[in-house]
């Protein structure tokens, strides 16, 4: 079957004789990053289309709907822009009836991803700002169900693929994550009482690997898999009895790390220029001895809380971005957090992350004459950012990253989508306004304009297919540095997309790890 747009999703039903399918019909404005879908249900005996909705917010890979037990309706999670909120949406395919319930306070927390149903079709459970709510399918009424102080519920545990797993048709199992302590868990809820009981818990996370449905759940409910990593063990498959009391190990994916002593991670805390508490996820070199410093790497991405990768293993990403590679090397590396507001994101990011670092010297960690800085994408941005407010780098290196917010805005990409002024007006570059309305903004806040006040030796990726960031945006950041007679090298990956980690060849990122390291060891070592 042909359909008109690029599919998101794809759903059977349960009893097979259906196909739900979002397309992507749409962006939202003119510029816009968010899609627009509409949901098809495909009978595919007589290859009848049924559109269920049209023009609906869903997730960016059109996910967040589920089917009945039964096959007969379809819940659907859709965004209210306007109200920051979510409404979920049933339609029934035999009557043509449309239910809507949605929780009655706005969203401020972790939402889950998708509805799910209990066993009779009658109950969709599903979270909102980290608690456990119910909705009637019928009535169109949204019920709180279960919080956990201390604790957001960030997924529920899944048997069927669209219903909830009830043991003894009232306990529930959730996935926790704890802002404070930035660890997972797996906690038992009674869907009736709403009491609830810590079942794991153990500073790793459960979903930092696969994302999704973090736990699966075997056939004759007796089993539990899952994935499970922390900062020093990479991930690895487990298996646990429903009460998680006994654990076991099934897979050993890289025995050849056993040999090598990782670095361990810590959180620490500060208070930004602003007073604002914050967090950062310290990693300490692989050789560390309490009383002596260390060169110190700040990976950074602003607008974002970096503190929560504290469980990830390697904490940054994967490939060159496993900050395990330089804790190995004998570097420690902070990943701060970084909240910034709309109109002045430059000098938010000098606000929240420098403090981090004065803190990471305050502990005796770090020697505050041996500081780089690094970052990818909106990292690099973060990275130019620093160096044109401060010389206390001694090395920097941007992936990726632009320096030139106009530039950004006027990207378009060879099917016309022109993703930068969505993202600077309203989305992560946070000018509040378009190019006209904020112009001055626009340009205060693009570290360009400020080069001549870099004096930190600069290395400069990027990737010449890259799509989300064009690479001219990192010419650009060469061009000007060798006209000012900067210290900068430059390293254009021929071919190569947005993402190291996940884009390109193995060859490629073996180089650039070893890029990295070199660029380091040369300026802090």
């Amino acid at each position: 079957m042909i359909f008109r747009g690029k599919i998101g999703t794809y759903k059977l039903s349960p009893d097979g004789s259906r196909l739900a399918v979002s397309v992507a019909a749409r962006f939202e404005n003119p510029g816009s990053q968010q899609m627009l879908f509409d949901i098809t249900v495909l009978a595919l005996d007589s290859g009848e289309r049924h559109v269920v909705l049209s023009g609906a917010r869903l997730t960016s890979d059109g996910s967040g709907f589920s089917w009945s037990p039964d096959g007969r309706r379809l819940c659907v999670r859709v965004q209210n822009p306007r109200l920051e909120n979510y409404t979920y949406e049933v339609a029934d395919l035999t009557s043509g009836v449309q239910t809507v319930f949605e929780p009655t306070q706005p969203s401020s927390g972790r939402e889950g991803t998708k509805p799910l149903w209990d066993q009779s079709g009658k109950t969709i459970y599903f979270t909102h700002n980290g608690e456990l709510w119910r909705g009637d399918a019928a009535q169109g009424i949204a019920t709180r169900i279960a919080r956990i102080p201390g604790r957001q519920i960030v997924q529920l545990v899944v048997r069927q693929p669209d219903q909830l797993w009830l043991l003894r048709n009232e306990r529930a199992l959730v996935v926790t994550h704890d802002d404070e302590g930035k660890q997972d868990g797996v906690y038992e809820v009674n869907v009736t009482s709403g009491s609830s009981r810590k079942l794991l818990e153990n500073e790793q996370c459960y979903g930092c690997a696969l994302g999704g449905d973090a736990f699966v759940v075997s056939q004759n409910g007796q089993r539990i898999a899952f994935v499970s990593e922390d900062s020093a063990h990479s991930p690895e498959l487990w298996t646990a009895d429903p009460e998680f009391k006994g654990l076991w190990q099934l897979t050993h994916l890289n025995p050849q790390f056993d040999s090598r002593p990782m670095g361990a991670a810590r959180l620490i805390d500060w208070l930004s220029d602003d007073g604002r508490r914050l967090h950062g996820a310290l990693l300490l070199p692989s050789n560390y001895r309490p009383g002596e410093r260390y060169p110190l790497v700040v990976y950074v991405y602003g607008g974002v809380s970096l503190s929560n990768h504290l469980d990830r293993f390697g904490l940054a990403g994967s490939g060159p971005f496993n900050m395990q590679l330089l804790a190995t090397r004998g570097y420690a590396v902070l990943l701060p957090d970084a909240p910034q507001q709309v109109g002045a994101p430059l000098m938010d990011l000098a606000k929240t992350i420098l403090p981090g670092v004065n803190r990471a010297i305050q502990l005796g960690i770090a020697d505050p004459d041996r500081l780089a800085v690094m970052g990818h994408s909106y990292g690099g941005y973060t990275t130019l950012s620093l160096l044109v407010q401060t010389d206390r780098f001694k090395a920097a290196i941007s992936i990726a990253g632009d320096a030139d917010l106009i530039g950004s805005y006027g990207e378009m990409d060879q099917n016309g989508s022109a993703y930068g002024v969505a993202w600077a007006e309203h989305g992560q570059g946070a000018m509040g306004g378009t190019l006209w309305e904020a112009r001055e903004r626009f340009i205060e806040n693009s570290p360009i304009f400020y080069f001549d006040r870099i004096h930190t030796p600069l290395l400069i990726i990027h990737g010449s297919s890259d799509t989300a960031v064009a690479s001219f945006l990192g010419d650009q950041i060469f061009v000007a540095l060798r006209r000012l007679g900067k210290e900068a090298e430059y390293a254009k990956y021929d071919g190569e997309g947005h993402s190291p980690s996940q884009e390109w060849s193995y060859e490629h990122q073996i180089d650039l790890s070893y890029r990295i390291i070199r660029w380091l060891d040369s300026h802090l070592k």
